[in-house]
């Protein structure tokens, strides 16, 4: 729940990128959760599908160079990781150079244990911040090591899932579309839970704090960290041949997530993605996006609960008073077209947004990872 990138090495023949030979492609299955597509020429993504109902995974991109290939996050668990490992091998001979981790939510950097696997040499690279919140915030989920102790919590944490699933599923209420859900729900968290087995953390070797170039001739990657947003270390990949920009979880989609998070330096950062001119925006999670559609409403989101909570906390009323009397009824329109969407924009969105804005306000720190801001 990062560091920095180093020049790479062009492998050119007369002014050309040496060709790699790919291996047979993979069979679906092979990937799954994930599915796998080509987003520009050398830029893949592994992402899961819009309806899954197992664990929430952040997405992984992987971009191809002359010498190597460059990850962006590896998943949530050891099994991301090995997936992540064979699509690269399915795509070229070349070896995983550097692995990126975006920030510290647990869903980005769990498979990278696997990937260093595969390739004991790869750097792994995070901005400073994020590798401090990595040894602290995520490091209470797993270890260092893979350990008998975290299998055991994450098969016990799968187990209660599983129980609360077929307690749901004893209401006689639900139609058959609702119960089917439940069951595909059940098989997919048990699948989900047996992908944790041998999960630990690879720390980041690299770290930056501004910038930091992969370079190539055919397709350089560049590492920026553009302020406080999601995170206190947001890191973000630019790729300026494809104009592709790959945000980590300072853009998730259809339901934003915001724990942890800075308001005002946020909207800085989006301000400064729309300044990019991007092609293509790949998020942490969910759909690429190829306009600035999401990122408009995601930055009117931020600004009204700004605008609602700071002079309410001015008063001296406590973030939950001015939970109560915020008004988000027109944001509630914009994200939560459906009763799921609306309970998950509230618990993911609202709530914790409206406790950042109120933090924010009264000129509190916010501390990466202490769930004690966020009551239940």
């Amino acid at each position: 729940m990062k560091q920095a990138i180093a020049a790479a090495l062009t492998l050119a023949i007369g002014g050309m990128a040496a060709p790699t030979v790919a291996s047979e492609p993979l069979p679906a299955e092979a990937l799954a959760p994930y599915t796998a597509r080509q987003l520009a020429s050398g830029v893949h993504l592994l992402a899961t599908p819009p309806d899954y109902l197992g664990a929430v995974t952040g997405n992984i991109t992987i971009i191809e160079q002359s010498d190597g290939v460059v990850v962006i996050d590896s998943g949530l668990t050891a099994a991301d990781g090995r997936r992540a490992a064979a699509y690269v091998r399915s795509l070229t001979p070349n070896p995983v150079k550097a692995l990126v981790y975006t920030h510290w939510h647990n869903d980005h950097p769990q498979g990278g244990s696997e990937i260093r696997k595969a390739w004991p040499d790869v750097r792994i690279i995070s901005t400073a911040a994020t590798a401090q919140s990595l040894r602290a915030a995520t490091a209470r989920y797993v270890g260092y090591e893979p350990s008998i102790w975290f299998d055991a919590i994450f098969r016990q944490q799968g187990e209660a899932l599983a129980r609360q699933i077929d307690e749901a599923l004893k209401d006689p209420s639900h139609d058959a579309a609702t119960r089917a859900r439940y069951e595909r729900m059940k098989r997919e968290s048990a699948e989900r839970a047996a992908d944790f087995t041998g999960t630990h953390l690879a720390l980041p070797t690299e770290t930056f704090t501004d910038r930091l170039l992969l370079d190539d001739s055919e397709r350089p990657v560049e590492l920026k960290f553009l302020g406080r947003a999601n995170t206190d270390g947001d890191a973000v990949a630019w790729l300026p041949n494809e104009r592709i920009v790959i945000t980590g979880d300072i853009v998730v989609s259809p339901i934003p997530f915001g724990f942890f998070s800075y308001p005002a330096d946020w909207l800085r950062v989006l301000k400064r993605f729309k300044g990019m001119n991007y092609a293509m925006l790949v998020p942490g999670h969910g759909e690429p996006q190829t306009d600035t559609a999401y990122l408009d409403r995601l930055t009117a989101t931020i600004s009204d609960i700004r605008g609602q909570v700071e002079p309410l906390a001015k008063q001296g009323l406590s973030a939950a008073e001015v939970r109560k009397r915020a008004d988000y009824s027109a944001q509630m329109k914009a994200f939560g077209d459906t009763p799921r969407h609306q309970r998950l924009f509230e618990a993911y969105w609202l709530n914790p947004m409206t406790i950042n804005a109120w933090v924010e306000a009264n000129g509190l720190p916010m501390k990466q990872g202490d769930e004690s801001l966020y009551p239940q």
